[in-house]
């Protein structure tokens, strides 16, 4: 598997931009949903319901996105190996440092 300079970047780069999208539609839906909420409860009765905690609705619905992305870790773990047996694997400390940042941007989003 060959990766062109950047490309991996921009993979993490637009999986981050989508689930950000995704969180603010999940809000906005939220928000939506409690202020209907709020002005249909003036006018209809009490029944029994049920409803899940915004947060427990917001995990579910980013588990599920979550279960949607592609996951090439065996293909990238075979790759490494050979590259290693082969004394080609050579990875950059600032290719490293930005791959760090971007997932904990991405976990401090989602937490």
């Amino acid at each position: 598997m060959n990766l062109k300079k950047g490309e991996s970047s921009m993979k993490i780069d637009n999986n981050i931009v989508k689930l950000e999208n995704y969180l603010q539609n999940i809000d906005k839906s939220k928000k939506a949903k409690d202020k209907n909420e709020i002005n249909n409860s003036a006018t209809k009765k009490k029944k029994d319901s049920i409803q899940l905690s915004y947060e427990a609705d917001k995990g579910k619905q980013v588990q599920d996105l979550l279960k949607q992305m592609p996951m090439e870790r065996e293909d990238k773990i075979a790759e490494i190996k050979s590259r290693i047996e082969n004394n080609t694997y050579n990875i950059k400390g600032e290719e490293v440092g930005e791959r760090l940042l971007v997932e904990s941007m991405l976990i401090n989003k989602l937490v």
